[in-house]
């Protein structure tokens, strides 16, 4: 089977990662797989769509117009044509709306050629008129039509024009077109929504979790170096992660929980922090790492995770704290709590920071060991890459084999 993963980066950053995860798996079982993104690398075989400028002009012309992945016509129009040569059997369609893609004019020819084609949705975008999440803001007009958008800042500024209206209807077009699409959501909540939206009547709709390599994220029982400084010795440890602590990642809810907790409990947060922030004594400060065993390690030392996020299309810092055997507690809201399952942890109604606390504190009273083996197992099922990786070339297989709707098949 020759596989095409498209998507702006690949190697970093989540998406990335899973691309080239993707690409490494397929190789590895007799598949060829080539990936066209505009920057990337730990991959086999690598087309870059555009260059610098291009992206620039794509993004002034968004953010003029209102209208999204609806530029970058040239490098487009040479993506099409590499694709003719390559010919593959599958296209996986990543992230769309990054400023390097025109892609409805992608789709149209996709779509008239016949070619079987995935849309991964990591977030809300595909089905909406331009937002990416949309729970915190209780904005469901994506379901009727959208129009009058009151949250226009939201993902990609507009500077003047409201499009949201016409770039549904022009998503709605253009999947239509595709007469074998297969969406994949990343969670099952995600699915839900999508099968209220405009992806509804797409030949194939299901989940497919991301993952996280359990081989690097498990119980570790040693402690990392940068926790065994001396305060932290013989504490109870209550970790957040995040690429960066900015507005809706919940750092003002641990400040207040690190006052609201017993004397020998801590609050580490790792990730990027703004610069003018002061921290209490009972908060440690861990810049973002990329060293996976550290932050493993990191996780395993910790004895509780907490998420206060209330937008998650998966999760994968929840993923990865109970696949090293902590448990989680975070809010009923989006993907977070079938992450969680009954046994891993909490949750907590949306917003209820008492709720949090006293989840925090029973966790500690009743001791992680409690949770631990429950935590394990439900990454084991649900988060392993050999797994899911393989439901991808299932659900590949299985497209391939579909017909158009006027030739009798079904999905």
């Amino acid at each position: 089977m020759r596989i095409l993963q498209i998507n702006p980066i690949a190697g970093h950053s989540s998406t990335g990662r899973t691309t080239s995860e993707l690409d490494r798996y397929f190789w590895e079982h007799g598949h060829e797989d080539y990936v066209a993104c505009f920057s990337g690398y730990n991959v086999r075989e690598k087309y870059q769509i555009g260059n610098a400028l291009d992206r620039k002009c794509h993004a002034l012309l968004n953010r003029l117009t209102g209208y999204e992945a609806s530029f970058s016509y040239f490098p487009t129009k040479h993506l099409i044509s590499y694709i003719r040569k390559m010919r593959p059997d599958v296209v996986k369609l990543g992230i769309a709306h990054s400023n390097y893609l025109n892609v409805f004019q992608l789709l149209q020819f996709l779509g008239r050629e016949d070619i079987p084609t995935v849309v991964v949705l990591n977030d809300c975008w595909y089905f909406t008129g331009k937002c990416m999440h949309y729970t915190t803001n209780q904005c469901f007009r994506w379901k009727t039509g959208c129009g009058h958008c009151p949250h226009l800042e939201n993902g990609l500024p507009t500077l003047f024009f409201d499009r949201t209206a016409q770039m549904l209807e022009k998503k709605k077009k253009a999947f239509q077109e595709v007469p074998r699409l297969a969406v994949v959501g990343v969670s099952d909540w995600l699915v839900n929504e999508a099968r209220q939206s405009i992806l509804k009547d797409a030949t194939i709709l299901r989940r497919i979790y991301n993952w996280v390599d359990l081989k690097q994220f498990y119980p570790h029982d040693d402690q990392p170096a940068t926790l065994a400084d001396a305060q932290l010795e013989g504490k109870k440890v209550v970790l957040g992660v995040a690429s960066s602590w900015k507005s809706g990642k919940g750092l003002e809810n641990f400040l207040r929980l690190a006052n609201d907790l017993v004397e020998d409990t801590f609050i580490v947060l790792v990730g990027s922090m703004p610069q003018d922030t002061v921290l209490p004594p009972k908060v440690v400060h861990i810049p973002e790492t990329r060293n996976v065993e550290e932050l493993a390690r990191l996780y395993s030392r910790a004895d509780v995770f907490v998420t206060f996020s209330m937008e998650e299309t998966f999760g994968k810092v929840s993923a990865e704290a109970l696949a090293c055997g902590t448990p989680v507690v975070c809010f009923d809201s989006t993907a977070s709590p079938e992450l969680v399952g009954e046994k891993g942890g909490r949750v907590v109604s949306v917003g209820d920071y008492d709720g949090v606390r006293k989840a925090v504190e029973e966790i500690l009273s009743l001791g992680k060991e409690a949770f631990s083996e429950a935590c394990v197992q439900q990454a084991r099922q649900n988060f392993c890459f050999e797994t899911n990786a393989q439901q991808y070339l299932d659900l590949f297989e299985e497209l391939i084999r579909c017909r158009k709707a006027n030739d009798g098949a079904g999905a």
